[in-house]
């Protein structure tokens, strides 16, 4: 059970920040989709977009979504955060 976490926490960090191939369609989306709003007037909305950009935000409802489980989610949410903090703080270092 824990590979696959870390399996959720990998696919979430992967499509938020570090996939390149994905970044391109993704910005793509995330521009109409807040085009859309401002054009309606729906600035509520917008934490949708949060969620394709924030990688925690994104695995917390990834994970949700794949095993309707609110603990598995929280703990991938967190363990995100975790990953992503070590990989900035190594490049930083690098």
């Amino acid at each position: 059970m824990l590979l696959q976490l870390l399996g959720y926490s990998a696919i979430s960090l992967l499509f938020t920040r570090w996939f390149e191939p994905i970044q391109l369609p993704k910005a793509w989306v995330v521009e109409k989709i807040t085009k859309f709003y401002i054009r309606k007037g729906w600035y509520w909305m917008f934490d949708i977009v949060k969620i394709f950009s924030c990688g925690k935000c994104f695995s917390f409802w990834f994970t949700l979504l794949m095993t309707f489980n609110l603990y598995y989610a929280a703990i991938v949410s967190i363990l995100t955060m975790l990953i992503n903090l070590v990989i900035e703080k190594l490049q930083d270092n690098g």
